[in-house]
């Protein structure tokens, strides 16, 4: 049985150009725990590329603990969440790998805030996983509440 994503050797320019410097291929276990936040207001799709692993995760719900700021203006500002992309991160979802997957991890990359003034950017700079052609036989949603 092949891995998800084991022929790439390179992540798709569409996704690497999110990144500061070149990600890294890694390989991630079967029962890894991976979380992110969206939006409750728009139809993301929770399978999407990106996460972050849970040990990630729980590093900055510390850090915005301990700076006094909300968990999610954090995340906006560190893993660099455009406005457009998502409105206000109201929902926390949990994902479990239901099997190994190859995915790309590494630094997100500044971003606008959003469109109307590329002035105002999010700082990035947070640790993310990009796992192209996610499907729901590869993760299942064990959590997800606003």
């Amino acid at each position: 049985m092949t891995v998800l994503n084991e022929e790439l050797s390179l992540l798709p320019q569409q996704w690497a150009k999110e990144f500061i410097g070149s990600p890294q291929k890694k390989l991630i276990l079967q029962g890894t725990r991976l979380c992110k936040r969206v939006s409750n207001s728009t139809s993301y799709n929770r399978l999407s590329p990106w996460w972050m692993l849970k040990s990630d995760w729980d590093l900055q719900n510390q850090r915005s603990a301990g700076m006094g700021v909300s968990p999610a203006d954090l995340a906006r500002a560190r893993q660099a969440v455009r406005n457009d992309w998502q409105g206000n991160l109201d929902q926390v979802v949990h994902g479990q790998l239901m099997q190994s997957v190859f995915g790309w991890v590494g630094q997100t990359r500044w971003q606008p805030l959003d469109s109307s003034d590329p002035k105002v950017v999010l700082i990035g700079g947070g640790q993310q996983v990009c796992i192209p052609n996610l499907t729901d036989t590869h993760i299942r949603v064990v959590h997800a509440a606003s």
